[in-house]
This record gives structure tokens, C-alpha cells and sequence, in this order.
């Protein structure tokens, strides 16, 4: 077995900045950053030893004084590059897939080129391009400076690749790792009201009025708006709690928004965990991964409660070895080779 300063000796292909806010990245991304290859950030500043300075870091990117240090932050950037690790290897991909300043900084995307010839950046959009552009206008940037900044934008949006002339890539979710299976629930949802409290709420009442068992955590609800006490408002749970919620379930709830128009990870979750799905995303049928017994469509599909009550005798089509093939490097290297 490798020690560290063994690996630091490895080329890594890639370096792939997350956050802690993005927990579930990890397991989209499973098959890529298991690879001895590819060095993976869960958090900017978690290779830093020293807490005041860890500190001093996070602070750098706030908001409110980001805008008036200028060049000074490059003076971090050894950090956050892991540039001691990786500055001998060939390192051919620097992907961003979180919404941090750090991002769309372009002294830290010069840095980059400086000290890795050659690199290729890359930002993995995680929302539609509509919601993209809330935090864009807020940094103060256009769509089109964005892609002055990067190689290479992917979107999992079709419609938004094709419209912005970005690389539409399929949906992502290579998680292997077992989770005991106990089934509780009927139904289980995790996720934030937004605008869809209404919708949440109306299933629930259909599926418990009924007697089917569920176990819901919606967050962003105000006092006036909580409707059920068995619901659990406002408390937040780990990305990898939710997924044990889903392993004791029968079935998943999923409401987009009316923006949404592509498969989200809840597809992806499902299929991994051999579980069903309820969800009012139409755009789910245009992915390979659907199949009619695992997914019920909301205002398509009728017999609600049927569905649900139906799960324990019927089997999923098995999706699991299409989704296990989609790796984002390899993805990458066609998009180059192009």
C-alpha cells in the first residue's frame, strides 16, 4: 500500500474543486474521483494545516469584501490548486463544479494556465442556465464572459446546450457502495420547499390519507406555511443520510420546478438503490434511463396509490450498467478529440 509522499509521485490527470455545500457531488462524480489519477476537493481549504490561515481563506471569498482584495488572493492559490501535490505531473483537466467565488476568479484561471500548461478548464453546471444567471448577474458577469473564461462548459440542460452553444453531457451517478436495505416508509422526500410547497404538500396528503407511510424533510417553509405535523420542516439532514432515508423507502418523491427539464440525481439515486419514483418531471422520459415501471409521472399517471402500493411486486428494469458506464473523464477526452 502507497504512503502519501508515494502518491504525490503518481500524474494525476485531473483536479476537481467541490465544496462542502455540495455533498452529494461525490457521488456523482463516484467513478471519476476513485481514480488514483484524479485529485478531488471536497472543500477549497481543507488542505491548509493551519487554522488561521484556513480561516483567512474562507474569508477571502465572501460576498461582501471579495470585491476589494483584488490580485492579493493569488497569494492563496498554492493552496487551493494543491499545487505542491500536482506542479511535476501532466495535469490535463482543472474541473469547477461548485458556485464559489473562486470559480470565475480569472487571476486564479491564469495561475492555472501558468503553472499547468496546457490545462484544460472545465465548469460542470449542476443548474439550468436560468438559475445559473442569478448568480452571474450577481458576480457581476455575462453569459458570454463565462465562456470566454472556460475551455469547456457542460450542462446536463439540452436545450442550454444547444442555445449557448455549451456540451451537453447525460446525467451522472456512479455510486457503488451498499446501504443495508429496511424498508420503513412507503415514500420518502428530501429537498427545499421553493416554490413547490403546495405540490409536496398535496402528495403527501393523497399517499397519508390512505394509510401509506411517509417520512418527509422539507426545508425553507415558513411557520405560517407548515401544514402537517409528521412532516420534518426545517430540519436538515447529510446528502448521505438522505440516501439510508431512500434505502428504508419504497419509492422517492421529486418535484421540480418548472424550469427543470432534464433527469436530475434522484433518477440516478433510484436506480442504484433499485427503488420507484414519483416526480411531476415530464423531460424524464427522454432519458434512456426511464422505464415505465420504476417511474410515475405526476398528471400523466393516474392510480397514485396503486403505484405505490404495487412496488413489492414488481421489479425495475435494470438500468444500473448504462449509468455505470457514463464516467466524466472519458466524456471529456471524446468532447476534446471532437
Amino acid at each position: 500500500m502507497q504512503n502519501k509522499t508515494e502518491k504525490r509521485k503518481e500524474k494525476f490527470e485531473a483536479i476537481v474543486i467541490s465544496s462542502n455545500s455540495m455533498e452529494w457531488m461525490k457521488y456523482i462524480l463516484f467513478n471519476s474521483i476513485k481514480r488514483e489519477d484524479v485529485f478531488f476537493f471536497q472543500t477549497m481549504y481543507h488542505t491548509i494545516q493551519l487554522k488561521v490561515i484556513r480561516n483567512i481563506c474562507k474569508l477571502i471569498y465572501y460576498d461582501s469584501i471579495y470585491s476589494f482584495l483584488g490580485f492579493t488572493k493569488r497569494f492563496f492559490y498554492k493552496s487551493f490548486s494543491n499545487y505542491k501535490t500536482c506542479k511535476d505531473n501532466g495535469v490535463k483537466y482543472f474541473v469547477f463544479v461548485n458556485w464559489e467565488r473562486i470559480t470565475f476568479d480569472k487571476y486564479f484561471h491564469k495561475y492555472l494556465r501558468y503553472h499547468y500548461p496546457g490545462i484544460k478548464l472545465v465548469l460542470l453546471l449542476t443548474a439550468t442556465l436560468q438559475t445559473s444567471m442569478i448568480y452571474f448577474k450577481r458576480l457581476k458577469i455575462s453569459i458570454n464572459e463565462v465562456k470566454n473564461m472556460f475551455d469547456i462548459i457542460c450542462t446536463f440542460d439540452e436545450n442550454d446546450a444547444k442555445n449557448e452553444s455549451l456540451f451537453h453531457i447525460p446525467l451522472l451517478y456512479n455510486y457503488t457502495q451498499p446501504i443495508k436495505k429496511l424498508e420503513l416508509y412507503d415514500c420518502c422526500y428530501v429537498g427545499n420547499a421553493k416554490s413547490r410547497l403546495e405540490q409536496i404538500h398535496n402528495v403527501y396528503k393523497i399517499l397519508t390519507e390512505n394509510g401509506l407511510r411517509c417520512c418527509f424533510y422539507i426545508n425553507g417553509v415558513r411557520e405560517l406555511e407548515k401544514k402537517y405535523k409528521d412532516i420534518n420542516y426545517n430540519k436538515k439532514i447529510s446528502y448521505e443520510e438522505s440516501l439510508k432515508l431512500l434505502s428504508y423507502s419504497r419509492c422517492s418523491l421529486e418535484i421540480t420546478e418548472d424550469i427543470q427539464r432534464f433527469s436530475t440525481i434522484r433518477l440516478g439515486e433510484i436506480i442504484i438503490f433499485n427503488k420507484k419514483i414519483i416526480t411531476n418531471n415530464i423531460f424524464i422520459k427522454n432519458d434512456e434511463l426511464y422505464s415505465k415501471d420504476s417511474v410515475f409521472i405526476i398528471n400523466e399517471n393516474t392510480d397514485l396509490i396503486n403505484f405505490v402500493r404495487s412496488i413489492k411486486n414488481n421489479s425495475n428494469t435494470d438500468k444500473r450498467e448504462i449509468l455505470m458506464k457514463r464516467e466524466l473523464f472519458k466524456i471529456l477526452d471524446n468532447i476534446i478529440d471532437e
